[in-house]
């Protein structure tokens, strides 16, 4: 947990200093990417659905709908699964 006054920066770069945190820290990059990637789309296209703003879920699900945006995920789920574990198991 931070400790008062520090902030999210400076807590990430002392538990960084931690090989293993650093590796799985890292490891999310792609992750990120890809997160990045939704929204950016989203506004880019200003996509809609029934009038109202998509949600994120709702997103994700039109794009997975691309063939090789779906391969993409899937193949990087199970080293998100394994990251997500060791995250959760330090946290």
């Amino acid at each position: 947990m931070p400790q008062k006054g520090r902030t999210l920066q400076q807590y990430i770069y002392e538990k960084t200093k931690n090989p293993d945190f650093k590796k799985c820290w890292n490891d999310l990059d792609k992750e990120f990417e890809i997160t990045e990637e939704i929204i950016k789309t989203s506004e880019k296209a200003e996509i809609t659905k029934n009038k109202k703003e998509l949600t994120f879920n709702d997103l994700k699900k039109e794009l997975l709908t691309d063939p090789e945006v779906n391969l993409a995920y899937k193949e990087l789920g199970p080293e998100y699964d394994i990251i997500r574990q060791v995250i959760k198991t330090r946290v």
